[in-house]
């Protein structure tokens, strides 16, 4: 079930009115399972027992690392787990591309090799509902936490309906006390969760969509496309994908905040960082976190030489990569980006935080800070298209084409002209609300970028607005929702993070 879809709106007010209806935690509890299981079975039902099975065993296993003294025993328990877990994600995900690249290295050497493959559907959401999973296992095993001795409760935060499939990736520390504790309507939360909702809303059907017009052309035949075709594409797919992907979690968290539970911040306005480090530490908060407390900090982290540190660094990248995609393609996307924040993780450049707002910045302060950012955002550019190419070998030709491709005035010209053929309005009506409608398609992402740095000392950007007067308000929610119903109507595609 899509939340761009009118089924997941008839759902979520369904489950509003009846869990505000009903006065026990658990019989709200029941709700929710009922309700995500619902949601996650609208995919696909056969896949509810593959959720349901890992989710027993984790909480099992769990409850047994609480009453267990024994180091040896909780590793055991440990393994058992993660052992599960793994395998499941490393069947469904991963066996075919390692079948295949097992005949490639073959065949490289000269070996002939018969692949084994198996045909299986991917699960939706499979690698964030794993690795929220995994994520609760380990931290009781550190003793971080207790076990959730309730069977309903664990299983309500495996299969959290709003941030089911494509995160945040919460940790049972933050969610889990908030499904077992009584929850309390607050308007003035439901509120603020209406507006992110629109906000996301927005985000996803009418800019991402629109960016997706232009990224999807360009990529679907890039032998074919110009160099300044290919630059303008992959621009289009880096704002494509923050829109898309930051709306689900803007929906998500909305959606959570009607039902009185908080989830966490998953982007941080991530294009204005000024480092690569900081790039990291606002994209997919939760995923970066995760990758960080439980695979770079146990393998060391930064408190060994520099030539473990640089392994760490790039196994963990490199390890993202193959998170994202069964694909040559996403493992060269992580390791891209671990080459680039490697020299502020090795202390060879500046890879702090912003400057602290209050402090004094002068003229040339702020061009610096401008240069860093385009600089931060070229970079991540220049790694999106190792990910939004169909191959490997797509994206080495990506490359090459901007490389050494016309730069003309001309081809700029016929390359921006062409975008303008792409929108969904033109040869409509002919009036000037349809050329209007033209250029927006061409200009929504740049309209993200300004709302997004005028107001990036909030949560969203709708919280701005939360204190002007209420006509102005409301003037505004009835033109981002006329946006939405105008270019919803084009709207088709899926949220990009459900195929992880």
């Amino acid at each position: 079930m899509n939340f761009t879809t009118a089924s997941f709106a008839v759902l979520l007010t369904v489950v509003f009115v009846l869990h505000w209806s009903l006065r026990t935690v658990r019989s709200r509890n029941v709700l929710l399972l009922v309700a995500s299981y619902f949601f996650y079975g609208w995919w696909d039902v056969r896949f509810l027992a593959l959720m349901w099975a890992t989710g027993t065993i984790d909480w099992a296993v769990a409850a047994m690392l609480d009453r267990t003294g024994s180091p040896g025993a909780r590793k055991r328990l440990l393994c058992v787990s993660l052992g599960c877990n793994l395998t499941v994600l490393g069947a469904f995900k991963y066996f075919n591309f390692f079948a295949d690249s097992l005949v490639s290295v073959g065949a490289f050497f000269g070996v002939e090799i018969s692949p084994v493959t198996i045909h299986v559907i991917l699960p939706v959401g499979i690698s964030f509902y794993t690795f929220q999973a995994m994520a609760y296992v380990i931290d009781v095993y550190r003793r971080e936490i207790r076990a959730c001795r309730d069977y309903l409760d664990f299983l309500t935060f495996v299969a959290y309906f709003p941030q089911l499939v494509a995160g945040p990736i919460e940790r049972a520390g933050h969610l889990l006390p908030q499904i077992r504790n009584p929850r309390v309507f607050d308007a003035a939360l439901a509120r603020d969760g209406l507006r992110e909702m629109l906000w996301g809303f927005f985000k996803k059907m009418v800019v991402a969509e629109s960016l997706a017009l232009v990224a999807d052309h360009v990529y679907a035949s890039p032998g074919t496309a110009s160099g300044p075709s290919l630059v303008i594409g992959t621009v289009a797919f880096s704002l494509q994908i923050y829109c898309d992907f930051s709306a689900y979690s803007s929906i998500a968290r909305g959606a959570s905040a009607l039902l009185g539970v908080r989830l966490s911040r998953n982007f941080l306005y991530p294009y204005f960082s000024r480092s690569m480090t900081e790039f990291w530490r606002r994209w997919h908060v939760s995923l970066s976190s995760w990758f960080r407390d439980y695979l770079y900090i146990p393998l060391g982290g930064g408190r060994v030489g520099m030539a473990r540190r640089v392994f760490n660094v790039m196994a963990v990248f490199l390890i993202s990569g193959l998170w994202h995609g069964a694909s040559w393609n996403y493992v060269a996307w992580g390791g891209l980006n671990g080459l680039l924040v490697l020299p502020a993780i090795l202390g060879l450049s500046k890879g702090g935080s912003l400057r602290p707002e209050g402090a004094p910045r002068t003229p040339l302060m702020v061009l610096g800070d401008f240069a860093r950012i385009v600089g931060v955002f070229v970079a991540t550019c220049a790694c999106w298209v190792f990910f939004r190419s169909p191959t490997l070998h797509d994206a080495i030709h990506v490359f090459g084409k901007i490389a050494t491709d016309s730069w003309s005035v001309q081809s700029w010209r016929e390359a921006w002209a062409h975008v303008g053929e792409l929108s969904p309005w033109r040869g409509g009506t002919g009036s000037a609300l349809a050329m209007v409608l033209e250029w927006l398609t061409r200009g929504w992402g740049v309209v993200v970028v300004l709302v997004e740095w005028f107001t990036r000392g909030r949560e969203h950007p709708l919280q701005a607005i939360a204190r002007w007067p209420t006509a102005v308000r409301w003037l505004i929610y009835g033109v981002l929702v006329w946006c939405v119903l105008v270019w919803g109507m084009n709207a088709s595609s899926a949220f990009i993070y459900f195929r992880f």
